[in-house]
């Protein structure tokens, strides 16, 4: 990303804690899903309260990709992110070395642990395999107040600690970040600790820091740099001479401060008014960082919020950096409230996605700005919230393709849409079963990681999972376009997927030839893809042209099939004087927008004769006609929905083939009804409640799966035309929705009688469909 953020392209791409790991500036755009979050699990740490904000997503592959969270008691927990089964002690690994205390970093309250965090991490997996994890915490041990943590992803072990030199009577303030690697796989951790009157930046040098022999070197520090309480540091490239420099940027009183990574020797600086908090800068397409060891860019902008010593309004600064020089180029206006502890940023390195959105959270309420200008772009509430229980004033929102996810002071956590900010109906995250009495009653930290959602609570790490709307990609590399092919042949595609790929399947004429599960080389989680592969004895296909593809499945069952290619079998023991039959469509027309059944045919000859010519869609037959003019009835069903492809096969008397391809479009079905009914018929005694609940019936050829794997159904009450209630019913996997609301107050019920509108807003399968109205009464 721009870069903004020293990391490779091979570390991880979550975004733990206000700068996290690689300086992650809260945006993940890897992760494309959509309401609703289905809750998965919950880690609670039994006896430990006060998790907060440490939690920590390691990347790889789907099936091995860690979730680590840490505790006030310095326990870490390691666990797979797919299904919660711990990596290590069931419990955690023990790395505190004191005896069991308040261990925490970093505190807003007067109360220790009220807003704190007892670890922080950084870790050096990367897109095809596990690495190390380095935790930072406070340790009432003999020696140095701060340690340096390793632990092992792959098993959970605890490798070594190390005292940080210099730490006697400091506790750390922020979260741990991380340079590199260099060519010789080092990396560097940065964190910000206080003694109570100084506040300096710590740097611990680690060589080898993929491997479970990493080396933790001596920490150095700069003098007082009079930092901000809770800012963290971030890496971003700054131009020196001409060259990319990296640099770390942190907030301080006044100012927003950077230190040459190499060195610690100070950068330049820019004067702010107010204790400046986290800085944000740009990310990457990919989710990813840069390698500094590769092409780098200087950071387009830099982005940071600043109050008043920690006092509403809050300001936010627009920074470009120049030759060794930071210049602020706008500020928005004041925004209510007092700034949380970092910003995200929703945009991206190149410089024509400049207008995007700035995600800044204050105790008043969360506000959307544009990056070209900082004017105010949407916001989460039409009126001001309330610091300390339904404002935003201690945690930074995390975000992914259209939406967002935020934790208010009081623990609730919501879903909210990157378009304008504003809630996402009847998508809170609620106390879903299986969670523990009152764990998720701490302020927690989103996170975003490959489809799942992770927050951490008063005593436990929860994690969601949303819907996976994306479907793979995939590009077929060979055999090429044309081609004549014999005997045992490679063919290759490349396929890639955020969630990850499951399979690849290779077809030829429509029928599976060959399956990969496992790439050959390169990262399916992002473009250009991994290569994969299937060894195809084309000894076993009729002599003659055929048609060739790939159907890819990702990690949550999304298909999708590759552009087709034709090739020509030539195997030895052909019939020589013999040629292959020739067919070609006649109906429909290519990209032909097919509703309903509709008739397919062909034509097809030879010079011998033609024995049939069978149809197929992708690997189903539809039929086989055996005279001319050959022609079928094509019945489409849900799993057609888009782009389908059609295949007309023509087989002569010698038993060669010839294949002809046809590519429509086909429209999504309409529902055959959808049933609603509210309860109770009339309410009346205040608060009004009332039930909305139906089903949205299916056409013969969509089955549940495909018609109502998602979707969502409007619930709208009104008073004549005056709305006052527009609520969002998830469609359930059974085709079935329920929909609740209360009136606590009869102020905008102005007449006795409620008309209840009830619309299924459509999917990828199926289209919008109205229920008939109902009336409902109150009083």
């Amino acid at each position: 990303m721009a870069v903004g953020v020293a990391a490779p392209v091979a570390s991880a791409v979550h975004w733990p804690f206000f700068g996290g790991d690689n300086g992650r500036s809260g945006y993940q755009p890897v992760d494309e899903g959509s309401v609703p979050l289905n809750f998965s699990y919950a880690k609670t740490a039994a006896g430990e309260q006060f998790i907060k904000t440490s939690i920590v997503t390691t990347t790889g592959s789907p099936a091995t990709q860690r979730l680590a969270f840490g505790t006030r008691d310095g326990f870490v927990n390691l666990q797979i992110l797919g299904s919660g089964a711990p990596v290590g002690p069931e419990a955690g690994v023990d790395i505190d070395e004191g005896a069991a205390d308040l261990d925490v970093f970093g505190t807003r309250s007067a109360v220790p642990g009220l807003n704190g965090s007892s670890v922080s991490f950084a870790d050096t997996s990367g897109p095809t395999g596990l690495g190390q994890l380095f935790v930072a915490h406070n340790d009432d041990g003999t020696g140095a107040d701060i340690e340096i943590a390793q632990i092992d992803e792959a098993d959970g072990a605890l490798i070594q600690q190390v005292d940080v030199a210099g730490t006697d009577g400091y506790t750390i303030q922020s979260s741990l970040i991380a340079t590199g690697p260099a060519a010789d796989g080092s990396r560097s951790l940065f964190f910000v600790a206080t003694d109570g009157t100084n506040q300096k930046l710590f740097k611990v040098p680690i060589s080898a820091a993929a491997a479970r022999s990493a080396s933790i070197g001596t920490a150095t520090s700069t003098g007082d740099i009079d930092a901000t309480p809770f800012a963290s540091p971030t890496v971003v490239f700054l131009n020196v001479g001409g060259t990319p420099t990296a640099h770390v940027a942190v907030g301080a009183a006044g100012a927003l401060k950077t230190y040459r990574v190499a060195t610690l020797a100070a950068g330049p600086a820019a004067a702010l008014t107010g204790d400046v908090q986290t800085p944000s800068v740009p990310v990457e397409p990919s989710g990813l960082t840069p390698n500094p060891s590769g092409t780098v860019k200087t950071a387009p902008f830099i982005y940071v919020a600043s109050d008043t010593g920690r006092a509403a309004p809050t300001t936010v600064a627009k920074i470009q950096p120049g030759d060794n020089a930071l210049t602020v180029t706008q500020t928005s206006d004041d925004l209510a409230g007092a700034p949380a502890p970092a910003l995200a940023v929703e945009q991206e390195s190149e410089p024509e996605l400049e207008d995007a959105k700035l995600i800044v959270t204050t105790g008043a309420n969360l506000y959307l700005l544009s990056t070209a200008d900082l004017g105010l772009a949407g916001q989460f509430s039409r009126t001001a919230r309330t610091p300390g229980t339904t404002g935003f004033a201690q945690t930074t929102a995390a975000a992914s393709g259209d939406f967002g996810y935020v934790t208010s002071d009081d623990a609730t956590q919501y879903v909210f849409r990157i378009s304008d900010g504003r809630p996402v109906a009847g998508d809170e995250f609620t106390q879903a079963a299986g969670n523990p009495a009152a764990a998720n009653t701490g302020v927690g930290q989103p996170s975003v990681s490959r489809g799942f959602v992770q927050y951490s609570g008063g005593n436990g790490a929860f994690v969601y999972r949303n819907t996976d709307v994306i479907a793979p990609t995939a590009t077929v590399t060979a055999p090429a376009d044309g081609a004549t092919v014999a005997g045992v042949v490679s063919f290759a595609a490349n396929a890639f997927d955020a969630r990850g790929i499951a399979k690849v399947e290779f077809r030829v004429n429509g029928r599976v030839v060959g399956i990969d599960t496992a790439p050959d080389s390169g990262s399916p989680f992002g473009a250009p893809g991994a290569t994969f592969s299937a060894q195809v004895d084309t000894r076993g296909l009729p002599n003659g042209d055929s048609v060739f593809d790939v159907v890819t499945t990702d990690a949550s069952g999304l298909t999708s099939t590759s552009a087709a290619r034709r090739v020509t079998v030539r195997n030895a023991g052909g019939a020589a004087d013999d040629r292959p039959p020739a067919v070609s469509f006649t109906a429909p027309a290519a990209n032909t927008l097919v509703r309903g059944s509709t008739t397919v045919s062909a034509t097809a000859s030879d010079d011998n004769g033609i024995k049939s010519v069978a149809f197929f869609d992708d690997d189903r037959l539809i039929c086989t006609d055996t005279t001319a003019p050959y022609s079928c009835t094509y019945s489409p069903r849900g799993g057609d929905v888009g782009r389908d492809t059609l295949f007309a096969v023509a087989t002569d008397t010698a038993d060669q083939v010839g294949t002809a391809v046809r590519v429509l479009r086909v429209d999504r079905f309409a529902p055959r009804s959808v049933s609603a009914a509210t309860t109770p018929s009339r309410d009346r005694s205040l608060p009004y409640r009332f039930r909305t609940r139906g089903r949205v019936v299916l056409p013969s050829a969509v089955s549940r799966t495909q018609g109502c794997r998602t979707g969502v159904v409007a619930v709208t009450f009104k008073v004549a035309s005056k709305t006052i209630s527009n609520r969002r019913a998830t469609l359930r996997r059974d085709c079935t929705y329920v929909s609740r609301v209360t009136f606590r107050s009869s102020s905008r019920l102005d007449r006795s009688r409620l008309r209840v509108s009830v619309r299924f807003l459509g999917n990828a399968v199926l289209k919008a469909r109205s229920a008939t109205r109902d009336t409902v009464r109150v009083g």
